[in-house]
């Protein structure tokens, strides 16, 4: 079975940060802006993929299972933050970091079967957390 290292992700983010600077030299007139938002299409694409394997491929020890539900936690913390700076207002920032949370939600979804075989251990912490964070960027949005 392959193993998805966690530096995986970095390629994404690498794609990220070029896709943000040619945007701003977009912005400045010296570039196409179209190869900028190429590039974050494939950012977003190739970050989907990794999680993708990284779930699918994952083999932790049972006792750090639980932790998967940690997850959820980005996109629910970037949603409450940017709803804070936004002073509530719903823009495309917010409605991607909304959905990219409830992504997140339908992957804790099709884990919880595993999560049901599981005893109970330590590692079930990460449930209050992931899931308080997500209450919280919903009721953000309420």
């Amino acid at each position: 079975m392959p193993r998805i290292p966690l530096a995986f992700f970095g390629i994404s983010l690498g794609l990220a940060g070029l896709a943000g600077t040619w945007l701003t030299a977009a912005h400045e007139g010296h570039v196409p802006i179209d190869v900028g938002r190429a590039l974050v299409a494939l950012a977003a694409v190739v970050w989907c993929v990794t999680l993708l394997l990284y779930l699918r491929y994952a083999v932790s020890p049972p006792g750090l299972t639980p932790t998967l539900a940690i997850e959820v936690v980005p996109a629910s913390m970037a949603s409450v933050a940017c709803f804070a700076l936004n002073h509530d207002r719903i823009d495309r920032l917010s409605a991607v970091l909304a959905g990219y949370c409830l992504l997140m939600i339908l992957a804790q979804v099709r884990l919880l079967p595993l999560f049901l075989r599981l005893r109970f251990t330590p590692g079930f912490w990460a449930f209050t957390f992931s899931w308080m964070a997500s209450f919280t960027s919903c009721d953000s949005v309420c």
